[in-house]
Parts: C-alpha cells; structure tokens; sequence
C-alpha cells in the first residue's frame, strides 16, 4: 500500500484573496479589509490516491490555495475517513450511497472504535503526510515570496501585535475593576458599622431571640412615639433619633 500523488493544473478562479489595506475595528482586536483585495489565479491541484495491490483509490484533491489557507491537512483528514467508510460499507455487501443509512451507519460506528480503524487510519495518513509533507513545504515557501504572502505576513503581524495589546488592556481593565469592587465593598461595610455602631457578629442577641428582640423594639417604639412625636408636644431631633435607635436595634 503506497500514496501516488498527481499534479495538474487548475482551472477554476480559485475563492478568496488578500485585502491591501486592512482596519482594526472599535474596541477589538478583529480587522476588516478596507482596500483593493489581491485577485488570486488558478495554480496547481495535487490528486492524492491510494493504491493497495491492483486497486487504486481515489482519496481526495488538494489545491495550491487549500494549502496557502491551511485547509489541506483536514481535507485530506476528512477524505482518509471518507474512503474507509466506503469500503467498510461495501465489505457488508451495501452499495456506496447507501453509507448513510442507518444499517451502514450503525455499523460504522460499531467499526469506528476498534483497533483495526485505528490501525488502518494511521497507516493511510502516515503514509499521504509522509508523501504530501513535501509538496506543502514547497507551496508554503513559494508563497511567503508572493506579493498576497508578504501582505499576508504583514497583515498577521499588525493582528498579533493589536491582539496583544487588547489582552495588556483587558487585563488593565479587569484590575481595575476587581481594585472598584474592593473599594466599594470596603465603604459599604465601613457605612454599615458606622450605621449600626459596630459588627453584627458580635452582638450578643443569639438568632433564636432575634424575632422577640425585634418584637419588644416594635413595642418599645410605638410607646416612645407617643412621647417624642412633634404633633403631641414631642421634639423633631428626638423623634428623628428615636428612628435612627429603632433601626440600629431592629439590625441587631
């Protein structure tokens, strides 16, 4: 069993392109493509096949720009799996388009775990990475030498450092608000003990007598008013202070 890769020439106006000018966007670290983009051409397509004795098996087709945009390795991946599972299917006697059904793909399953997979999916791409690796190496390196490469690798470079530099904010960001919140909690605790005239862990009201605590101050309160309210000849500082005792009590 051995991998035979074919060189052809591609035909279709391949997708996708590079922007000249790039622009960071409010507040992100992400960019959009603000200039004129690099048309991209037709280059060379590599057919991956797999021959095993007499039998010769199609896996996949790769293109230069599937290797450029770094999808090459899971399409060839996706396609080693693919094959397999077509021959699985066909051992048990099911036509091709039938592996979607729900007998194969039961049976796919079953078959999907065992060490014979295993066995057979490793040996298939150790041997197309074995044979592809090159071929990459060599589309890589010619493409950092194109004009689309050397924007390319100027453009990632303006998007790490950007990337950078929003992680050094956000960490800014995230102290600062951690140093708020302390502070805030400090002040609110400061406002509550100087409220209630101290920490409420150490009063010496238990919680079983904290509802008659909270009964007798009621009672209290409603006898006082009738002694410290304005409109029966009470003072207004005294009964506004008589609240304020009342609420210090009821948070014991």
């Amino acid at each position: 069993m051995h991998i035979v890769i074919q060189q052809r020439k591609e035909t279709r106006i391949p997708k996708g392109s590079v922007y000249r000018e790039i622009q960071q966007r409010e507040d992100s670290p992400s960019f959009y493509g603000v200039g004129e983009p690099i048309p991209r051409e037709p280059k060379t397509k590599y057919d991956i096949r797999l021959k095993d004795g007499a039998a010769q098996h199609h896996l996949c087709t790769v293109t230069y720009w599937d290797i450029v945009d770094g999808w090459a390795g899971g399409i060839l991946c996706d396609f080693i799996e693919s094959h397999l599972r077509v021959l699985h299917v066909k051992t048990h006697g099911f036509a091709k388009e039938q592996r979607w059904e729900d007998l194969p793909r039961k049976l796919w399953q079953e078959y999907e775990g065992t060490d014979e997979y295993n066995s057979a999916y490793t040996e298939i791409s150790r041997l197309a990475y074995l044979k592809f690796q090159p071929i990459i190496d060599m589309v890589e390196e010619e493409y950092a030498k194109s004009e689309e490469g050397k924007i390319k690798a100027k453009q990632d470079k303006l998007k790490k450092q950007a990337q950078a530099q929003w992680e050094r904010e956000q960490k800014v960001k995230e102290q600062e608000r951690a140093e708020y919140a302390r502070r805030s909690n400090e002040y609110a605790r400061s406002e509550y003990q100087q409220f209630f005239g101290g920490n409420v862990k150490q009063s010496v009201v238990l919680d079983g007598e904290r509802d008659m605590v909270q009964e007798l101050v009621q009672a209290g309160y409603k006898t006082l008013s009738c002694k410290y309210h304005p409109d029966i000849g009470g003072s207004h500082d005294d009964f506004v202070m008589l609240g304020k005792v009342k609420d210090k009590l009821m948070g014991i």
